[in-house]
Parts: structure tokens; sequence; C-alpha cells
């Protein structure tokens, strides 16, 4: 069943990554998301200004992506997820598959190229990762 608001207020006490998939909930199903610091730090985080502008939107307009899944670890949505726990707001998720962690890290690091207004240091050190992984394959 959905978490009770004071259970969702413990996790969130104790910095428990929880979550569930709304897309889900008329079927009974609750999906657990979590949160592996390897695929959350891989990305350059948004600085104090972006991240502000971020929940603006959100609380403003409602998260409008879908926080993205590998075998229940956020992919991409970290900040989403972030402030849609903080608030109490509804989501959606899907989820992608990829044959192993170096494909996820891949398609995370060539996703953010695609996505933000980039520095050239960051892009240029988004596609060194993808082409140190692509060598790992």
């Amino acid at each position: 069943g959905i978490l009770s608001n004071r259970l969702r207020q413990a996790l969130v006490e104790l910095d428990i990554p929880f979550s569930y998939d709304l897309s889900n909930i008329d079927k009974g199903v609750e999906i657990i998301l979590q949160i592996k610091e390897e695929f959350k730090n891989l990305i350059p985080a948004l600085s104090a200004e972006e991240y502000a502008q971020l929940e603006a939107n959100i609380l403003n307009e409602g998260i409008r992506e879908p926080i993205i899944t590998w075998n229940g670890y956020i992919i991409d949505g970290h900040n989403r997820y972030d402030i849609a726990t903080r608030f109490d707001l509804e989501y959606k998720t899907t989820s992608k598959h990829f044959e192993s962690e170096i494909d996820v890290k891949i398609w995370m690091a060539t996703n953010q190229l695609g996505r933000r207004n980039l520095s050239d240091y960051v892009k240029g050190e988004l596609m060194e990762e993808i082409e140190k992984l692509e060598k790992q394959k």
C-alpha cells in the first residue's frame, strides 16, 4: 500500500530513500526507488541557482518528466526526486533496460550532454567519462 505521511516523514528524517510509482497505484503496486551514489555523482550537480529554479518550476507546475530507473535505482531525476520527497509531490517513474552498469552510466552521461547548458569544461568531462566507460565494455 501507500506509505503513510508519518512513515514517509520518518524515512526522510532517517535519510532512507523510498518512493512509489504513481502510475501503478490503482493496481496496488508499490515500487521502491533507490539512490546509488555512484550514479548520482556521475552527473555534475546543479548550481544553487539552477536547483532553486528547478524547485520553483516544480512547485509551480508539478513534476512533468518521469523519474527514470534501472533495476530500482534512479538514473535520471535525482533532483526531481529530492524535491518531490521534500514537498510530498506526486510523480511518475519509468524504467529502462540496460545490460550492465557501464551501459547505464554511458546512457546517463550521454543523456545529460543533450539536456543542459553545460560549460565546455563539464561537457569535456562527460565526454571523457563516456570514452572511458566505452573502453570498459
